[in-house]
């Protein structure tokens, strides 16, 4: 029987629809072995795990997130003469948060997302971490998110809309579409940080509130942390409130936790149809 391995750490999406991914793949003829890492467990510790158990993945098919970077571990184990390309290729890597992005642009969409998400308001040439310096992949990256955020977001009720947004930067480039913004595997500058909250920040202001991008702190939380404001963080930011609505990114976790909070009206089946179409497409590949 094909093997597949699924390894990740854990999240509030990946916990609601993990077991159904498995359940996807297991009646596509695959036997399942699944290592899921604790939220909010260290990348390091992580890193080293994977390093001292990569055999376990050799001649599978490899279902992960970006914390769990096989990329790593080559460089890691090709410092210790350990051969770790023999039954773990590139192609057999397939990208969960990628799978559940498409997934949902297919949702909000429609299945000609990729015809709508070409209709930008943004010309070429745009973006500019630096002046002359055009990021093309982020560009096309970001396209779809944007986007999606836009109809989301138009599509929230009235009487849910906030009163103000606030933007966290921390962590941001650790996903789609602002990993495109990482080059290899360097520590990306902080300017790369503050243009991401910036590129936010403006799709953001289309809801017509004060959007504001700060660094969460405990003396700046007591203002952000009230009812009807939102906070904007990436998924790997573990910040808790108990009046603030916490909206993560990616735009998997963004759709989900609209949904969860009851912001829009949306069928939870809708992305669940998708993520199944999406499953099926990755895998009807000849593997």
């Amino acid at each position: 029987m094909k093997k597949v391995a699924i390894i990740y750490r854990d999240n509030d999406l990946f916990a609601k629809w993990m077991g159904y991914v498995k359940i996807l793949i297991e009646t596509l003829g695959y036997e399942v072995m699944v290592t899921v890492f604790p939220k909010g467990m260290e990348e390091k510790e992580i890193k080293q795990w994977i390093i001292n158990n990569y055999k376990k993945f050799r001649n599978k098919i490899v279902l992960k997130d970006k914390t769990c970077s096989f990329y790593a571990v080559a460089k890691e184990a090709e410092a210790f003469h350990e051969p770790v390309d023999d039954g773990i290729s590139s192609k057999d890597i397939i990208g969960l948060d990628e799978l559940f992005e498409q997934a949902s642009f297919m949702a909000i969409f429609g299945r000609n997302f990729s015809e709508l998400a070409n209709e930008s308001k943004y010309q070429k040439g745009k973006f500019e971490l630096k002046e002359g310096e055009y990021n093309e992949k982020f560009e096309n990256a970001l396209i779809p998110t944007k986007k999606c955020l836009e109809i989301l977001l138009s599509s929230v009720m009235k009487k849910n809309l906030p009163k103000k947004i606030f933007i966290s930067t921390k962590y941001l480039l650790s996903h789609g579409p602002f990993s495109s913004l990482k080059k290899d595997q360097e520590e990306p500058p902080q300017e790369s940080f503050a243009f991401a909250g910036k590129v936010l920040q403006e799709i953001f202001s289309i809801i017509g509130c004060v959007v504001e991008i700060v660094e969460l702190k405990w003396e700046n939380k007591k203002e952000i942390d009230k009812k009807g404001n939102w906070v904007i963080v990436d998924r790997h930011n573990e910040v808790f409130f108990h009046n603030a609505i916490k909206l993560q990114l990616p735009i998997g976790n963004f759709y989900e936790d609209l949904h969860k909070y009851g912001l829009i009206k949306v069928s939870e089946k809708n992305l669940q149809r998708e993520l199944e179409e999406v499953i099926k497409k990755s895998f009807r590949v000849d593997r």
